[in-house]
């Protein structure tokens, strides 16, 4: 038996292009899915900031400085939020300068370690109103981007009687 040498054999050459073949269906799969991951990833992490957001401030007392905030949150007793500081806080919002604060203080600010150092920052829209629709408060806007998550919460004035309120975050 003669062996050829230097020669390519017809069976290795099909092994090749099937192996080749295969490969390149998976990261053409792979790739045409990681875009809905992503996505999905981005609008997990919009939703569980905007959980948070609406947590901190139906849930916590928050601390302040006469009429700034140091600690953001507007609880006075659950479920009952405070309309001073729903009114200090809806004042300091609309301050310039002070919405890049508030964004910091709830945590929608972050460098996380992947991004060498860049911040990723959030933007939110906060609004109570009364179940009539009477605006309380409001703090931010919202452009109307297409990606965003959108949490409501309903909670009581301290007003005698006590209203119901609406607490809407959105966050894009």
């Amino acid at each position: 038996m003669r062996r050829k040498k230097g020669q390519m054999i017809f069976e290795f050459m099909v092994a090749a292009v099937l192996f080749f073949g295969i490969v390149l269906y998976i990261m053409s799969y792979l790739s045409a899915s990681m875009a809905s991951f992503s996505d999905d990833f981005h609008v997990n992490t919009l939703h569980s900031k905007a959980l948070a957001v609406s947590e901190l401030l139906v849930h916590s007392k928050g601390t302040w400085a006469g009429a700034t905030p140091v600690s953001v949150g507007l609880m006075e007793g659950y479920p009952v939020l405070n309309s001073t500081k729903m009114n200090y806080f809806g004042r300091y919002c609309q301050i310039s300068g002070n919405y890049r604060n508030i964004l910091r203080a709830l945590n929608l600010i972050d460098t996380p370690f992947f991004m060498g150092g860049a911040e990723r920052r959030f933007n939110v829209r906060i609004e109570i109103n009364e179940t009539d629709g009477t605006s309380r408060m409001q703090c931010g806007s919202y452009g109307g981007e297409e990606i965003f998550a959108e949490v409501s919460r309903v909670a009581l004035s301290d007003n005698i009687p006590p209203r119901e309120l609406l607490v809407r975050v959105v966050v894009w």
